[in-house]
């Protein structure tokens, strides 16, 4: 709807871990001598991310010990905010259903937290989901999105949800 009225467009912020920022500082400042994406690794960020995050901060084969203290605000930065940019859609001429996605099983369906990454909400085509053609597909999307929302807009407490 930004797009249409022509206003800011919303910003969107992904916390990787479902850690704080002040836990991430603790655990990068006493990382010692391991590799920066070992210490990402032992806290639950998968290799490929650890990879990319490491990439895009230019912090390939250093060490934590070797971090100055602004490379490792914007590690923080990245792993508790990290900014998925965007600027437009295709619109609903283009929206298309895609097969495959994270299976039902994976996902706790009252509130689309995954099960497997606890303090991630998904929602729509990322799930493993089929509909007749007809509006169902946005159907889904709309109905998974306002669970994901409600869901992630519960109070947590460190590592855990409250129910």
């Amino acid at each position: 709807m930004a797009l249409l009225r022509n206003e800011a467009l919303p910003r969107l912020r992904v916390n990787w871990t479902g850690h704080t920022a002040a836990a991430w500082e603790e655990r990068l400042k006493a990382g010692g001598t391991a590799f920066v994406s070992t210490v990402l690794q032992r806290f639950g960020v998968r290799e490929r991310l650890s990879a990319a995050i490491v990439e895009e901060l230019h912090l390939q084969g250093r060490k934590m010990s070797q971090l100055s203290r602004s490379e490792r605000a914007a590690l923080v930065s990245m792993l508790t905010a990290y900014e998925l940019k965007w600027s437009s859609h295709e619109g609903y001429k283009k929206a298309e259903v895609t097969g495959g996605g994270v299976p039902l099983s994976q996902i706790n369906c009252a509130t689309m937290e995954s099960k497997i990454l606890p303090g991630v909400y998904l929602a729509g085509e990322v799930c493993d989901v089929f509909g007749r053609i007809g509006g169902f597909n946005f159907y889904w999307a709309w109905v998974s999105g306002r669970l994901a929302g409600l869901g992630a807009g519960r109070p947590r407490k460190e590592g855990k949800n409250v129910s």
